[in-house]
């Protein structure tokens, strides 16, 4: 007696997952939130490959970054030498499927990368503008400034005593030719590029000094639009980008200011502005807090269960031995992947504890010398 097999047949809405346009599927999922799409995906394959198809294309690096460089691959490549990140609007916004398109991108790259990016903007269709009293010649700029994190000697060449601060950062700012008609044509409209080079690494630098304590600025104030709350703790790799704080980003729709708004409070308060008026609340000292394990953890990892990590390419895998040995203590990324992520540890801390900057509804930072 031949063995009889059970078929199933899909759903009305399996079919319109699998069946309907791309620009239809796209269109329905856009009303949902990220936990409610990744959820579908566990209930059966027809729903994983209708969600998978769909994550390929709205979580794309291409799309963050076809408004900035030909070729995304050897720019992507490039971040990756020089251990840089992107972080600030566009880092957002691949995580919230590019609901607003702005014309900035911060690359943030510790001192030694500074020169090889910038002469990759260079030779990519960007022109440096020289600032706050910087060399007007790029690689002359770059190299004071490095020169000044890794010697005890300021921009001036002046003798200083002791290690250069870890939170000095200096923004070069480069400008795409817009008269150039290939970019036009190719509608490559992203226009200003602020290389901001940090001492150390880019990514406790984000974390430790630029959301929550005071920073020494080498050249131009206001070249740099700050990013103040947990709501911007998103950045990107040359491998992949990582959010801290998913669930109140983009589920909740909620930003929490982090950093002293006392200062410069114009420009936060336009900050503010800007992100009230793309349905986001902004929440400070004094307002109600939900609680989340986010926020309640107090102790987190970069990498940790609460972090989300989108990996650039979600298949595939290296035939070198040491990548191999690497992956294996990697973090898990559901599906095929393994990602090694440097765990770099901060606390969170609301504002009633007594530890947060003037302003700020949560300490987000190191931890503090009594753990």
């Amino acid at each position: 007696m031949a063995n009889s097999v059970a078929v199933t047949m899909p759903t009305p809405f399996e079919r319109f997952l699998l069946g309907s346009t791309e620009a239809v599927v796209d269109k329905f999922f856009s009303t949902w939130t990220a936990d409610s799409i990744l959820r579908l995906r566990r209930l059966n394959s027809n729903f994983l490959l209708a969600v998978e198809a769909y994550t390929t294309r709205v979580w794309s690096v291409d799309q963050t970054f076809d408004r900035w460089f030909l070729d995304i691959d050897a720019f992507l490549d490039v971040l990756d030498e020089c251990e840089g990140i992107i972080a600030g609007s566009e880092g957002q916004q691949h995580f919230a499927r590019h609901e607003f398109r702005g014309k900035d991108l911060d690359v943030y790259v510790p001192s030694h990368g500074l020169l090889k990016m910038g002469r990759y903007l260079k030779g990519n269709g960007f022109h440096y503008q020289s600032s706050g009293g910087k060399h007007v010649l790029f690689d002359a700029a770059a190299v004071l400034f490095s020169a000044a994190t890794i010697r005890d000697r300021d921009l001036a060449g002046r003798e200083i005593f002791g290690s250069p601060s870890p939170n000095t950062y200096s923004a070069f700012n480069f400008y795409r030719n817009s008269e150039n008609n290939i970019f036009r044509v190719l509608n490559m409209d992203g226009y200003r590029i602020q290389l901001i080079a940090v001492h150390g690494d880019p990514v406790q630098f984000l974390l430790y000094h630029f959301h929550s304590s005071k920073l020494s600025f080498e050249g131009y104030l206001s070249a740099l639009t700050f990013s103040v709350t947990a709501g911007v703790m998103n950045y990107i790799t040359g491998k992949y980008a990582v959010s801290l704080f998913p669930h109140h980003t983009f589920i909740r729709r909620e930003m929490f200011l982090c950093q002293d708004t006392t200062r410069n409070a114009a420009a936060h308060q336009a900050w503010v502005v800007k992100y009230k008026g793309r349905g986001y609340t902004v929440i400070g000292p004094t307002d109600r807090i939900t609680s989340t394990r986010e926020i309640r953890a107090w102790e987190r990892t970069v990498g940790d269960k609460f972090t989300w990590v989108l990996p650039h390419h979600r298949s595939g895998t290296s035939q070198d031995p040491l990548t191999q040995a690497l992956l294996t203590i990697g973090v898990v990324i559901p599906g095929k992947l393994k990602i090694v992520i440097p765990p770099v540890r901060f606390e969170v801390l609301p504002a009633r504890c007594g530890v947060a900057a003037a302003g700020a509804a949560l300490r987000v930072g190191p931890p503090f010398i009594y753990r």
